[in-house]
């Protein structure tokens, strides 16, 4: 075994066998190669996460509980939504989409729910009927005002100036994704260019369109770079050799290489995905130096050895090991890959070293079988005073210029060894002293030019709507208890007050509204009862199967992130989950407040103050914030202190208004923003009576929502100073 490993003894194995050898090689490419046609791409991003990590298993979950995880958003960009032409088009793309398979809930602006008040009641229907969409200019004009006066459809699903439009998709994640979205494609393309509309654009933005556009670039890329990278290895080793065997031998022992393990991955059933397609890259790059040593070592050998046989088997003899152990210190740190948490990186590192070690194997036997079989000739040499000096470009790549320059670097090296160990020192300090200066960034849009037809789209989504990532936060409880409910709309206005999140939503929200059209009072009812007769309006409707499902055990509030900074992903995340982890209320305790003793009542008290004052930082904030008030924060804290005595005034549980003092207050709010006293002034009287009635409510024993505001507002105002005041006035229209 020990005289077979002999480099003399593999030589003369590598001439004996030489024609098996190649013959194997050629049948190798071919049958990878015929396999490379069962080669797909997969830019699923949740390959990249383990298997059964379980964040991928809850996102699963959700995604089977709610119909569709994966959301794509159609954006519709006009010069008015809320033209006849438009909503018939938006009508139309919105029931051709929900036919495509792999699709969940679909939700356009006209099918999305609205709840109005109606005459002994409330009616819960579409916000636009599909049968009857409206076509004179009083209607329409009306529909504008009031689906732009309400927070559930501005900045959600209706641009604030009207004239942008979303159509919300959910994908099934184990559903074929790109051909769903596919299909959406060319439903929009024929919807649009098939009906008469002053739709300017439609933009597709979300994970799965995001993914739909790295696969193209990816298809660009394979089809641009590999040629590329080839003909720059071409050139160069043109300019070294200058024969034919000299550029092709070294070439082909990577287009084989390549070829060999790319087959491997189609046999195996391995897409390519994100990690994968720098494979055919890395390969020809560094594969293509194990062929190049042994053709280089080979001319070396000829001119001092007479026989091609004799100088092929010094070549081997001489060369043979080192390139074995380069190749294989290059092969080891590719399968370093495999201690990565990420399957994708895991899987590209083994394959790449395999590749290297194809490379290695087609280098030290093809390459020399080859030659071997071929007529000696020596390497072409240049002699400058024979010919015209050489461009500068070329001159730096030939091969007797650089043979000079290591030359003279070389004898430079003894000369200045200390200099050189101590700036190499100095350079190794100042380059470690900046690792903890590395960041984490995973932001998928920089992937994409300023002008390509994606980071256009996910621009527009985040001008007008909030952008499009969601965040989904998924409740266990039984969600129509009203302290559950209460949590889930305490939680979304905290998510509101975080940076960079926005348009927080839950079936809480819909509880409050429907409540607000039926009783006056947009607040969760502190009685189970009252919120079961709100519930049967709401119940069975597609929209509320988005935020309540499994016979109401099972929650969501959907929110977005408005940024693609992955810190400040990361930090939006890390500042929800610390609010549920430390001041998410999980337990119920039920109580009667006609036994309770003075101390008791008043610790409860204090509890619930606590929750008004909080609930009241929340809103400030979340008003602030949409103000552009960068220290909101802080200033809703201020308010908040001064606000404090005003709540202990209230006393537990706090007094009820009566409706004549409901009216009085309504009236005086309206007169107010309508004065040239407001901070405001609106001089629209339909939108002050619209803020004026918002304001009519007023809360009862424990209604932790806006309501508080506008209760202290007319009640107990004098700790606060005008200004304040002023301010309070235009929050309460949250």
């Amino acid at each position: 075994m020990q005289n077979f490993l002999d480099s003399e003894n593999i030589a003369r194995f590598i001439i004996r066998f030489r024609w098996p050898i190649i013959l194997i090689v050629i049948f190798i490419t071919l049958f990878t190669g015929s396999q490379l046609k069962n080669l797909y791409l997969d830019t699923d991003l949740t390959l990249f996460l383990p298997k059964h990590d379980p964040i991928i298993d809850h996102f699963r979950e959700v995604d089977d509980i709610f119909e569709g995880a994966l959301l794509t958003l159609i954006g519709l960009e006009t010069d008015d939504v809320f033209n006849p032409q438009n909503l018939a088009s938006i009508h139309k793309l919105t029931e051709e989409i929900g036919k495509i398979p792999g699709l969940g809930q679909v939700t356009s602006l006209t099918n999305i729910i609205d709840i109005r008040r109606i005459e002994g009641g409330i009616e819960v229907r579409n916000l636009i009927d599909p049968d009857n969409l409206p076509d004179d200019s009083q209607t329409l004009d009306a529909l504008r005002d009031y689906v732009l006066s309400k927070d559930m459809y501005r900045g959600n699903i209706v641009s604030p100036d009207g004239k942008a439009t979303i159509i919300i998709t959910k994908h099934l994640v184990d559903s074929d994704q790109p051909e769903a979205f596919r299909a959406i494609l060319d439903t929009a393309e024929k919807v649009v260019a098939g009906s008469s509309h002053t739709i300017r654009h439609v933009y597709f933005a979300g994970l799965t369109p995001q993914m739909h556009y790295i696969e193209q670039i990816l298809k660009h890329d394979f089809k641009l770079l590999i040629p590329a990278v080839i003909l720059l290895i071409v050139l160069v080793l043109f300019l070294n050799f200058r024969s034919i065997r000299g550029i092709f031998l070294p070439l082909f022992t990577v287009i084989f290489a390549t070829t060999w393990v790319m087959g491997t991955m189609a046999l195996l059933g391995r897409p390519l995905t994100l990690a994968h397609n720098t494979i055919p890259i890395l390969l020809i790059a560094v594969g293509s130096a194990y062929g190049i040593h042994i053709v280089n070592r080979y001319y070396e050998e000829v001119t001092t050895i007479e026989g091609k046989i004799p100088g092929m088997l010094k070549t081997v003899k001489m060369i043979g090991l080192p390139v074995f152990l380069a190749g294989l210190t290059t092969m080891i740190g590719f399968f370093s890959f495999i201690t990565s948490t990420m399957p994708p990186f895991r899987e590209a590192g083994i394959f790449i070293a395999l590749g290297i070690g194809f490379a290695l194997l087609i280098s030290l036997l093809f390459i020399p079988s080859c030659l071997s079989l071929l007529r000696v000739r020596e390497s072409p040499k240049q002699h400058p005073s024979d010919e015209e000096e050489p461009i500068f470009v070329f001159k730096i790549l030939d091969r007797e210029f650089i043979t000079g320059l290591l030359d003279r670097l070389g004898r430079l090296i003894p000369r200045f060894r200390k200099f050189i160990l101590i700036v190499a020192v100095l350079v190794a300090a100042v380059c470690i002293a900046g690792l903890p200066r590395l960041t984490r960034e995973v932001n998928f849009i920089e992937y994409f030019k300023e002008d390509a037809e994606y980071r256009i789209a996910e621009n527009m989504m985040m001008k007008y709507f909030g952008g499009s990532q969601a965040l989904w936060i998924d409740t266990s409880s039984d969600i129509l208890n009203p302290f559950v409910l209460k949590e889930l709309f305490r939680t979304s206005l905290f998510i509101d007050t975080v940076p960079h999140s926005t348009n927080s939503q839950s079936i809480a929200d819909l509880i409050c509204e429907t409540n607000y059209q039926m009783n006056g009072r947009y607040a969760i009812p502190d009685d189970s009862a009252a919120v079961a007769n709100l519930w049967i309006f709401l119940e069975g409707n597609e929209y509320t199967d988005m935020f309540a499902q499994r016979g109401n055990t099972r929650g969501l509030i959907q929110s977005k992130v408005d940024t693609y900074n992955t810190r400040q992903q990361i930090k939006v995340v890390e500042e929800v989950k610390n609010f549920l982890d430390v001041r998410a209320r999980r337990k119920i305790a039920v109580v009667d407040r006609e036994s309770l003793s003075p101390e008791d009542a008043a610790a409860i008290g204090a509890i619930y103050h606590e929750m008004i004052g909080e609930n009241i930082d929340f809103l400030i904030q979340k008003k602030l914030k949409s103000l552009g008030k960068k220290t909101y924060a802080r200033e809703a804290g201020e308010l908040r202190k001064k606000i404090r005595p005003a709540l202990e005034e209230m006393g537990y549980p706090p007094p009820t208004p009566s409706p004549e003092m409901r009216e009085k207050i309504k009236h005086r709010i309206i007169r107010y923003l309508g004065s040239e006293e407001a901070e405001i002034e609106i001089s629209d009287r339909r939108l002050r009576e619209n803020i004026g009635k918002n304001l009519g409510s007023l809360p009862g024993p424990s209604i932790p929502t806006g309501d508080t505001i506008k209760f202290i507002l007319e009640n107990h105002l004098e700790p606060l100073a005008p200004d304040e005041r002023e301010l309070l006035g235009w929050l309460a229209g949250s």
